[in-house]
């Protein structure tokens, strides 16, 4: 099919993505303009509740696979991923976006920098007053920017709502976006028929 691309997880070992010592990889997929897909990974040593030692009922995969990508993908825009290497940084989101976008309004409102300075957080305002100056976008805009795969189990109620959020990439639900194959992600032939060529590599943090 000439499907290229990597697979990570939302974490290695217990070490979240942002983690610059993991900056070479996406800068290296960058440059070669192919996907990372993103699995979430959470294991049922989890516990539910502190006082418990393990997760029960299967929540740690059903509930909290979909925080777990959610929350990789919030250290991703918060760190700036997107404004290093440009809104064409290919991130592939398992379960169509996980929780984004059923609570599209809740992550709009609660990532303002005013909402986030009322409870103390001083130093995030004066951060997000900076990244909204930079590139001229709220932090919700950049959850915008990923891609994502269609593994809901077939839930019909959850794909329009997925799309609606996902309207910038809209074409990618439908062409681009990867699927299941035999337990790897695919994509289509057609999107990444030039992938390889070198392109610029990300900015640093100090560019």
């Amino acid at each position: 099919m000439g499907a290229r691309g990597i697979q990570i997880f939302t974490n290695v070992n217990g070490r979240p993505l942002d983690d610059p010592e993991f900056a070479p990889i996406f800068e290296m997929m960058h440059s070669y303009d192919l996907p990372i897909w993103m699995h979430p990974t959470r294991p049922a040593k989890f516990a539910d509740y502190p006082t418990e030692n393990q997760s029960k009922f299967d929540i740690w995969w059903v509930f909290g696979w979909p925080y777990e990508t959610s929350a990789a993908m919030a250290r991703m825009v918060f760190s700036g991923f997107f404004d290093k290497c440009g809104a064409d940084l290919k991130i592939i989101t398992h379960h169509l976006g996980a929780m984004v976008p059923f609570l599209e309004a809740r992550v709009g409102l609660g990532l303002r920098p005013a909402r986030l300075a009322r409870g103390g957080g001083a130093t995030l305002q004066a951060d997000h007053h900076r990244h909204e100056r930079r590139r001229n976008r709220r932090p919700v805009d950049y959850f915008k920017m990923f891609f994502a795969d269609t593994a809901i189990n077939g839930s019909k109620s959850g794909t329009p709502m997925r799309h609606r959020l996902l309207r910038l990439r809209a074409r990618a639900v439908r062409h681009r976006l990867p699927v299941r194959s035999r337990g790897r992600p695919a994509v289509h032939p057609r999107d990444h028929q030039d992938a390889g060529r070198a392109r610029p590599r990300c900015r640093s943090a100090q560019d």
